[in-house]
């Protein structure tokens, strides 16, 4: 297995939302905005472990099932969500979407690319294979780098 990438957790909001406080919000302040949740619920973890805070202050949450309404809802300006870098990269190249505050997180989840040790067209495998790993974001990945593996998966 190849890593693709790893998942780093942003929280994001509205550019009018946030205004000249985007990207430089104090943790502290996360008790002045809305919190959008979605169904993986990441803004405990990310409190906790991103911004340092044992004991989150109250703060109004509303809940999604998906977490492209959290994202949208997010650029509507009705708050603030916590998404994965890679969902919204191109809002945040669009700045449709800023992000809130410097501190990230390092997610549990990150995205391989995995083939079979005998694919049946070894040539077409290969050249999808080296296709996806040449759409890496340069930085993307950790220090660690990825396992070389590429005869079936073993994760880091």
């Amino acid at each position: 297995a190849d890593l693709l990438f790893e998942q780093e957790v942003v929280a994001v909001g509205s550019p009018a939302l946030l205004g000249d406080r985007a990207g430089a919000l104090f943790p502290e302040e996360i008790g002045r905005f809305t919190l959008l949740n979605d169904a993986h619920d990441l803004w405990p973890e990310f409190i906790e472990r991103a911004l340092d805070m044992t004991t989150p202050p109250p703060t109004k949450q509303v809940s999604f099932n998906q977490t492209s309404l959290a994202i949208d809802t997010a650029a509507a300006g009705q708050g603030l969500a916590v998404a994965s870098r890679f969902l919204v990269e191109e809002d945040l190249r669009s700045r449709r979407l800023v992000q809130a505050f410097a501190a990230t997180m390092r997610g549990g989840l990150a995205s391989y690319v995995i083939t079979l040790r005998k694919p049946r067209q070894p040539k077409a495998t290969e050249n999808v294979r080296l296709w996806l790993l040449g759409q890496r974001v340069p930085g993307a990945l950790s220090d660690k780098g990825c396992s070389a593996d590429r005869g079936g998966f073993s994760p880091p």
